[in-house]
């Protein structure tokens, strides 16, 4: 599905696939916050394409390009809930993480009953915590330990 434009070139939601899974995961394995947690490449690669009930995963391309990927889960806490979005660096600060968050967005509203969106950022992440707080969603708590002991994760909302 087309969720927006780059420079009049479309950016696409596509279904997970393996030709593509190598190039996005060493770029991404690569990048904060998963190199600081020594996310490997291959893991990263299982993570991307596992199959897990109610999981709505998507490759983000642009054009002819594989650019980053999304996993939504669609049932948490009233709401759902973003648990993995990364731009390879590349295509980042070019509004592609924005449409993101509209798509997750106008789907939430769309199913009614919703009344958030969920968010976790690690704690060190400053650049991925300001953009979301520059979507509208706001931090809400510090949940440590979760990804790796001695770090946290921001959980942030942003209210529908």
């Amino acid at each position: 599905m087309v969720i927006g434009s780059v420079a009049g070139v479309d950016v696409w939601l596509v279904d997970p696939d393996e030709g593509s899974v190598g190039v996005l995961a060493d770029g991404l394995a690569a990048m904060e916050p998963w190199s600081r947690y020594q996310t490997g490449a291959k893991q990263l690669a299982g993570f991307l394409c596992a199959e897990v009930p109610g999981a709505q995963r998507y490759f983000i391309w642009v054009g002819n390009c594989v650019a980053g990927a999304v996993v939504v889960q669609p049932i948490w806490l009233r709401g759902p809930y973003l648990q993995f979005l990364g731009l390879l660096g590349a295509w980042q600060k070019r509004g592609i993480g924005r449409m993101v968050l509209d798509w997750l967005e106008s789907g939430a509203r769309l199913q009614g009953g919703n009344r958030h969106i969920w968010i976790m950022a690690s704690e060190f992440n400053a650049s991925a915590r300001a953009f979301y707080i520059g979507q509208g969603y706001e931090e809400v708590a510090l949940v440590p330990d979760v990804v790796e002991d001695g770090f946290g994760e921001v959980l942030l909302r942003k209210r529908l």
